[in-house]
């Protein structure tokens, strides 16, 4: 699960490894610690627009749970809809055992 935001609005702490290929716009960093893939910005964008993603599986579950979760339909109508559609895999958002 991926959250999307402006480079601006992100702050990654610890130390990670950057990896670019091809045209080289965008980093792909992972910790140095376990080598998980943190989060990726794209590099050819710059000021205001440059965007990011975090990878949100990394993130502690009680924040998971209160991300809201837009659905995409990148299949169909390339429209937000309200719920996932009929057929497509749900994301779950994992609970902290109490």
């Amino acid at each position: 699960m991926w959250i999307y935001a402006r480079i601006p609005q992100v702050t990654i702490t610890g130390p990670t490894d950057t990896y670019t290929h091809g045209d080289r716009e965008l980093a792909f960093h992972s910790c140095k610690i376990c080598g998980c893939i943190t989060h990726w910005e794209n590099l050819a964008l710059e000021g205001p627009d440059a965007r990011m993603a975090v990878n949100l599986r990394l993130a502690d579950p009680d924040v998971m749970a209160s991300v809201p979760v837009r659905y995409f339909d990148g299949a169909d109508s390339w429209r937000f809809v309200d719920a996932p559609l009929a057929g497509h895999a749900q994301q779950q958002a994992y609970q902290a055992d109490t």
